[in-house]
C-alpha cells in the first residue's frame, strides 16, 4: 500500500515494542476492551505514526483487530451451549445482544445463533505474534540520490511541421 514506504523511513525499534505491547494486552484484556483502548489512545498521543504502523504489522487497523479477537473469543464461549447468547454478549461488555450479534455477524459472516447451530462454521480473527523476522520488511536501505541534468524536450508543433514535411 501506499503507506509502506513512509512507514520504512521509521527506525523499527522504535514501534515493535509498543505493537507487541499492544497485542498482548488485547489478548489479556478481551473482556475489558476500555482498558485496551485509553493503552493504545495514549501510545497514540505520543506516536502519530503508530495507526498506520500497527495496520502494516498486523494487516487490520486497531479498531478492527480488537474488536475481531473479542468477537472471534466469545465465539468459543458460544460452542459451550451453557450459557445463552446475552449473557455471553454482556460478559464481552456489548451494551444488548442486538448489538452483540450486529457485529457478530459482521466479523464471523453468519449471526451467533446460527454459528452455535453450526457449531462453529464462519471466519474467526487469530491471534497475531509477531516475529522479530517479520519486521525485515522496515529496515531502511541507503540510497543514492544522482543529480539529473535538465532534458530537452521537441514540442508538439515541431512534431507536427515534421511530420507534415515527411507525408509531401
Amino acid at each position: 500500500t501506499r503507506y509502506k514506504n513512509l512507514v520504512r523511513c521509521f527506525h523499527k525499534m522504535r514501534y515493535i515494542p509498543i505493537v507487541d505491547d499492544l497485542l498482548d494486552s488485547i489478548e489479556n484484556n478481551l473482556k475489558t476492551r476500555q482498558v485496551v483502548i485509553e493503552k493504545y489512545n495514549n501510545y497514540l498521543a505520543e506516536n502519530n505514526w503508530l495507526s498506520v504502523v500497527f495496520s502494516v504489522a498486523v494487516g487490520a487497523t486497531f479498531e478492527d483487530y480488537l474488536i475481531g479477537r473479542v468477537i472471534s473469543d466469545s465465539a468459543k464461549e458460544l460452542l459451550k451451549l451453557d450459557r445463552t447468547v446475552t449473557e455471553i454478549a454482556k460478559e464481552y461488555g456489548f451494551a444488548s445482544q442486538q448489538t452483540y450479534s450486529t457485529i457478530f455477524a459482521d466479523v464471523v459472516g453468519v449471526p451467533p445463533h446460527i454459528y452455535r447451530a453450526n457449531r462453529g462454521m464462519g471466519k474467526l480473527v487469530e491471534r497475531i505474534i509477531l516475529e522479530k523476522t517479520s519486521w525485515n520488511r522496515f529496515s531502511t536501505k541507503n540510497v543514492k540520490i544522482e543529480k539529473i541534468e535538465p532534458m530537452t524536450v521537441a514540442s508538439t508543433y515541431l512534431y507536427k511541421s515534421n511530420s507534415r514535411q515527411s507525408k509531401i
